[in-house]
């Protein structure tokens, strides 16, 4: 079952919504692929003290992000009715102890003129601590809404929200 969440804030779809094989073949395949450092917007210097994450880049035709993509598709036609051109930057973080990304917002225009309407994120895994995903429709950090993530959530929510 899926569920809209504060009216336009963001939409749920709840663990085990992504199959386990999708997820497994998903982390199979980024083995291959050379890790780097989370960047910020294409930095230049990483910030650690914001981002300390590795993440591999994903093609958007890659099952997982295919996948994703359909589930935004629904999440968009059910709240935010936006017209959406495909899919795109789809990253996988990997976190090790001490690691984390604080609050930011996702970046909106890209150098080819698109705007990204429209942010993911999927939990591939559930086995650690802390990590709390929250969505802050404003600037007081009293306003935040801490989402339950599970293995194979998925959360669809507007770039400009914080979290």
């Amino acid at each position: 079952m899926t569920k809209p969440i504060r009216e336009n804030v963001y939409w749920e779809f709840p663990g085990g919504t992504l199959p386990t094989e999708l997820i497994d073949l998903t982390i199979k395949r980024s083995e291959d692929k050379k890790r780097i450092e989370g960047e910020i917007a294409s930095e230049e210097t990483k910030d650690k003290a914001v981002r300390s994450v590795t993440m591999v880049h994903l093609d958007e035709f890659d099952p997982i992000c295919l996948t994703l993509y359909g589930l935004t598709n629904k999440a968009n036609d059910s709240v935010w009715k936006y017209v959406l051109s495909g899919p795109s930057q789809f990253e996988l973080l990997f976190y090790k102890e001490g690691d984390h990304y604080d609050g930011h917002q996702d970046t909106m225009y890209f150098d080819n003129g698109m705007c990204r309407k429209l942010s993911v994120v999927a939990l591939l895994n559930d086995e650690f601590e802390g990590g709390k995903f929250y969505i802050q429709y404003d600037f007081h950090k009293d306003n935040r809404l801490y989402i339950d993530m599970k293995k194979g959530s998925v959360v669809v929510f507007p770039p400009y929200t914080l979290h």
